[in-house]
């Protein structure tokens, strides 16, 4: 059966796709992840700095999985020099850079990218609703690129409408929909703290109910 599609002009083998996170956090994730059949991949998100994630940074159970990681805790430059040309020598599937966070981050890590993914996810940190910001920053990823370029909604956001009208007029293909959901709280009741988290307990889920958040985000 051919599930292959076409995606902002890229051309998809399949109609799935890893969210960026920690399944595509290196080059060996990356790899086992192609093998799949996936029709593209998106890194976790690249930014200069490392990140500081502490640990442990994941748990789950049977409905959900608790995260309180970042973005990569891998810095720009071993993406750039170690990962993404490992990946490109041993796979053909699409690698879509999913980058943050401010202009000045693009502006040094995109030209360096350009040669090794396919695309780009852009990620804003953070979302109010004035979405000025974000119109500004996509607009300085759309103008360091011709490759298609998708922006990251966050599941808590008022507007969506909003957003992906700025985002278009700044020259996004699309929106990718959504982040997972938080900031929400697990407590280890026989330790009598924070199952995990960040020093202030807090971490976001990725469960089924992501779906009942996303749908209408996406129908408005």
């Amino acid at each position: 059966m051919d599930i292959s599609t076409n995606a902002a002009g890229l051309k998809l083998s399949s109609p799935l796709l890893p969210g960026s996170g920690p399944l595509t956090g290196d080059a060996e994730r990356i790899l086992y992840l192609a093998r799949q059949g996936l029709g593209a991949i998106v890194t976790k998100t690249i930014a200069p700095e490392a990140a500081e994630v502490g640990r442990p940074c994941i748990a789950g159970n049977r409905t959900m999985i608790f995260n309180s990681e970042a973005w990569s805790e891998h810095p720009a430059s071993q993406w750039i020099g170690e990962y993404l040309p490992e990946v490109r020598n041993q796979c053909d599937t699409p690698i879509i850079a999913s980058v943050g966070y401010d202009d000045e981050d693009l502006k040094q890590m995109v030209p360096q990218l350009e040669p090794l993914v396919a695309g780009y996810e852009y990620i804003p940190r953070y979302v109010g609703k004035d979405f000025d910001e974000v119109k500004r920053i996509v607009a300085v990823l759309r103008g360091l690129t011709k490759k298609p370029v998708w922006v990251k909604m966050n599941a808590n956001i008022s507007d969506p409408v909003g957003f992906a009208a700025s985002c278009r007029e700044s020259g996004a293909d699309g929106i990718v929909a959504i982040t997972s959901l938080g900031p929400n709280m697990v407590i280890d009741i026989e330790h009598r703290r924070p199952l995990i988290g960040t020093a202030d307990g807090y971490r976001s889920s990725s469960t089924s109910r992501i779906r009942n958040r996303g749908r209408p985000l996406v129908s408005r």
